[in-house]
């Protein structure tokens, strides 16, 4: 251990503890600067010890206490730079999001749409689980990049391995609990309960997420993994890139599972054990064409096999519920061998369960919407402006953490932020916080402009939008982003004060307000343009 000598022989006898404030010059050099006194009782608190979070596992200099550089959370990365960071993956993302707006607004005529309407509980609550998996998984590996946590091969891979196996844990048992919340939402509003439907909601449920879950793990581990060759800040990019295309893959897995599975639902209803079709003779008395042997053991089998499947749908469905439950232990325990993912294994379910809920209202919210045909051209809109916001404050959150990560100590909190809460505060400051925030709020115009074009152009360019539906929007669009960065800066500092890692914690809470924000927001955009009769 090495004691600082005083600086005169005054300060020697005076018995004050002077604080250190450590300046890296090198790897191996460090000065020391005596530059302010402190009393015995604020050095014990300066240093005392803290109780161990899922931050230390990726952080091992928070066990051993902390200094708070003068220059935390002052610009460092050029203007331009995180624009152009920001704007690509953003762009990506409001593509993704307006495709799964026009998807959504074809198949809500499908039959199965039609009949289980509870599967539009079910959209946003799973659109809502696999965005919050996928962005707190791209913000836990951005803060370990940033760290320098992933230089070691075999760190890196087992800090990868352990977060996807948690986050199939999570996506398997969170398919159920958000099949649950669309059959309990859905027999409180309708007040009757199919056990069909609850089979096909389940199954539906938790093989889009499962599905969906592996496809965009492993598509975002690359993401990080490129940002981190290419010298690319992951904060500005994974986050983003997580919500491009997923809602679009998400939807799509989600429509496909469940017409198919409602496609063996109604064959058994429709299915016969017939020989394949005979012509008849022809009335000139002369032989009548036959189908080969082939042709008739082929029919004959296909015709057994949907017999089969259909007498057996129930217990086919009940197979794939059962096998998604079977992978549970093997996920726990890959989970389990990474102090990280074992960390939230045991305490990460609380945001990302009262998320669910949180989406499921507006999944309510979008299911009474639709109902009524006046308002059912919210389904195209509502997508897109979820996806904006939840993309954008996301940023917001994985910056702001990835700087309390890197310059504080958990429950230690910047000056500026230890009064009271001031909105402008926000976006108006020289810190890099403060100027993405500024960036971000001002990209909602243009990009929802440009989203609303794209509408336009993929309806065949037939009906344009009219200037007081572009208005509405706009104006719900530019709250909503608004809000949530307030309640970005707001979250992330008040869960570190309380010890809480703000990459599990704030993304799952804020993506699902901005869920229940969009929808009621864009269906009370539709209902006054009705009113009004636009």
């Amino acid at each position: 251990m090495v004691v600082p000598k005083p600086l005169n022989k005054k300060q020697s006898e005076s018995g004050k503890v002077s604080g250190l404030s450590f300046m890296h010059l090198s790897d191996s050099i460090k000065q020391f600067n005596f530059g302010k006194n402190l009393s015995p009782t604020d050095a014990v608190i300066q240093f005392e010890p803290r109780e161990c979070s899922e931050t230390d596992a990726l952080l091992s200099s928070r066990a051993q206490g902390t200094t708070t550089r003068k220059d935390a959370g002052r610009s460092a990365e050029p203007l331009c730079s995180m624009v152009l960071q920001i704007l690509v993956p953003f762009l990506l993302a409001g593509l993704g999001t307006v495709s799964a707006g026009m998807l959504l607004n074809v198949i809500q005529s499908w039959d199965v749409f039609l009949e289980v309407t509870e599967i539009f509980i079910l959209i946003p609550a799973v659109l809502g689980m696999k965005g919050n998996l996928e962005m707190t998984l791209a913000s836990r590996l951005s803060t370990a990049v940033n760290a320098g946590k992933m230089e070691n091969p075999k760190e890196k891979w087992a800090l990868i391995l352990g977060n996807l196996a948690l986050k199939q844990l999570q996506a398997t048992l969170l398919g159920f609990l958000a099949s649950f919340l669309a059959i309990v939402l859905g027999w409180m509003a309708e007040g009757e309960l199919s056990l069909k439907h609850v089979v096909l909601l389940c199954s539906t449920s938790v093989s889009t997420a499962f599905v969906a879950s592996l496809l965009q793990g492993v598509l975002m581990v690359g993401v990080i993994v490129g940002c981190k060759r290419m010298n690319i800040n992951p904060d500005n990019v994974a986050t983003p890139m997580a919500a491009s295309f997923g809602d679009l893959i998400t939807l799509s897995l989600l429509a496909g599972f469940s017409h198919w599975f409602y496609s063996l639902m109604g064959e058994r209803k429709s299915t016969g054990f017939h020989g394949p079709a005979v012509s008849p003779s022809p009335a000139d008395g002369s032989c009548s064409q036959h189908p080969d042997l082939w042709d008739v053991s082929q029919a004959w089998v296909v015709n057994a096999v949907h017999l089969c499947v259909a007498d057996f749908y129930p217990y086919v469905l009940y197979l794939v519920n059962l096998s998604y439950i079977c992978l549970i232990p093997v996920w726990v325990a890959v989970s389990s061998k990474h102090p990280a993912s074992l960390l939230l294994l045991r305490s990460g379910w609380e945001p990302i369960v009262t998320a669910m809920v949180i989406s499921s209202l507006g999944g309510l919210i979008l299911d009474k919407t639709v109902s009524n045909q006046n308002l059912s051209g919210v389904v195209l809109y509502a997508p897109v402006i979820n996806g904006v916001g939840g993309n954008l404050v996301s940023i917001q959150s994985s910056r702001i953490s990835t700087n309390l990560h890197l310059n504080f100590s958990p429950g230690e909190l910047p000056e500026e932020r230890r009064g009271c809460f001031n909105p402008c505060r926000i976006f108006f400051g020289p810190g890099a916080n403060h100027q993405s925030a500024r960036v971000l709020l001002l990209l909602v115009l243009p990009g929802q402009l440009l989203f609303l074009f794209t509408v336009y152009l993929m309806k065949g360019g037939l009906t344009a939008p009219s200037p007081l539906l572009t208005l509405f929007y706009l104006s719900a669009s530019l709250l909503q982003v608004f809000l949530l960065l307030c309640l970005a800066d707001c979250m992330v500092h008040r869960l570190w004060r309380r010890g809480k890692d703000p990459d599990s914690y704030a993304i799952p809470y804020l993506t699902a307000l901005g869920d229940l924000l969009g929808t009621a927001l864009t269906s009370l955009a539709v209902f006054l343009l009705w009113c009004i009769g636009d």
